[in-house]
């Protein structure tokens, strides 16, 4: 998912214009402005990478250069790059190879090198709750109403019942999912208040079941089903799973003097946690690029849900607790330095955690400091950290 080319001249200014009469009952108008080239560089990076979604109903088939392409005519990559992610092949489509219409509850990669006025004449949405699919592992979701939409009513459908997204006895789609803003971010705690979906926004969400379920997206203000009641996690007891797992480490990685971060990563302490995977566990989201750093926890090893996490929780008991942290980076020709940073939540004061960097045979106090530089050698594209947390 790449495009080059230099750019023109744009004004960094960003805007949602929304004309609409929910109850006129004809095509409607709703504009959205992208902006391009945000380093001031010329040059096209993760910046200007959008994840976005239709939150309108399109009176014809929804073709996505009609709408993503701000009235250009013809597909130039080097222009504007559209995207769209297949599950089944776990790889990106292009507009060239053929991409299904542009519907709510959908997402896209718009790649841009030039400022978008993105202007559709459609109807709101008015199916209540909108229901889309979401195809065993990775999905893209788009918000599909034009008004901010709590998480806290997405709801997973594997069969005739319901269950909210956010809470952990949802069994069938994590109960995270990933924004993206020149890095990605959660839009579904599990361990705090909801987040939103945001119009023209899309969304990761990660079916780890093994069939499609559905995601149904209530709008805003009306009543959404009751939850089932509270379930433990996985075995844990009641009283475990319902405390709130919000006991951890975040980490988080740059390239030095690059602006891209990786957010992604908890590392999190709960005694409704296990050893192996469970409900608080998530996967890291699919990497924007490969020329920006990505950090997360292999569990490839895992019988059941191998993959990468951005989410990895254990109990902590007498025995340490150790994190075997990848720093995933680009291939550069000469050695390249990485700012590891991290905040502490909620860990209690008679609880250590210490920061190890293999390869270079240093450790980190996380108490006493609060960044780390690894210093990755050339032609070298990961990096070992290891963290670990044990009661003094």
């Amino acid at each position: 998912m790449s495009t080059n080319g230099r750019r023109r001249s744009i004004a960094v200014v960003a805007l949602i214009a929304v004309l609409i009469w929910p109850m006129s009952g004809r095509a409607e108008e709703v504009s959205h402005h992208l902006v391009a080239d945000v380093s001031g560089e010329g040059t096209i990076d993760v910046q200007d990478y959008h994840l976005i979604g239709l939150p309108w109903l399109m009176p014809d088939n929804g073709d996505p250069l009609a709408v993503f392409g701000g009235g250009a005519t013809s597909y130039d990559p080097t222009q504007i790059g559209i995207y769209q992610y297949d599950p089944g092949s776990g790889n990106y489509l292009s507009y060239t190879d053929g991409l299904a219409p542009v519907v709510p509850g959908g997402g896209y990669w718009v790649i841009t090198a030039i400022d978008l006025d993105l202007l559709v004449q459609g109807t709101p949405v008015t199916t209540d709750p909108y229901t889309t699919t979401a195809a065993p592992g990775w999905n893209i979701i788009g918000c599909p109403f034009n008004t901010t939409t709590s998480t806290s009513n997405i709801y997973v459908r594997p069969d005739a019942s319901t269950t909210p997204v956010p809470l952990e006895f949802n069994t069938w789609v994590d109960n995270q999912a990933w924004g993206y803003n020149n890095g990605y971010f959660t839009v579904i705690p599990a361990t705090a208040a909801p987040g939103n979906f945001e119009p023209w926004n899309a969304y990761w969400m990660y079916n780890s079941s093994t069939g499609p379920v559905e995601i149904l997206i209530y709008e805003p203000f009306v009543p959404v089903p009751s939850p089932r009641p509270r379930q433990p996690v996985d075995g844990a007891s009641a009283e475990a799973s319902a405390a709130a797992p919000d006991m951890g480490i975040s980490l988080r990685v740059n390239e030095r003097l690059k602006t891209y971060a990786d957010k992604t990563l908890f590392l999190g302490l709960s005694p409704a946690a296990s050893i192996g995977p469970d409900r608080l566990d998530c996967m890291s989201p699919p990497p924007i690029s490969s020329e920006v750093p990505r950090v997360y926890v292999d569990h490839g090893g895992w019988a059941a849900r191998p993959g990468k996490y951005a989410r990895d929780f254990r109990p902590l008991g007498d025995r340490p607790v150790n994190f075997r942290v990848t720093l995933k980076v680009p291939n550069r020709s000469g050695a390249t330095a990485y700012i590891v940073r991290w905040d502490l939540q909620n860990l209690p004061s008679g609880v250590r955690a210490t920061l190890i960097d293999v390869a270079a045979d240093r450790s980190v106090n996380m108490r006493s400091r609060s960044a780390y530089t690894a210093v990755v050698p050339a032609h070298t594209t990961a990096r070992t950290l290891r963290v670990v947390v044990e009661k003094k």
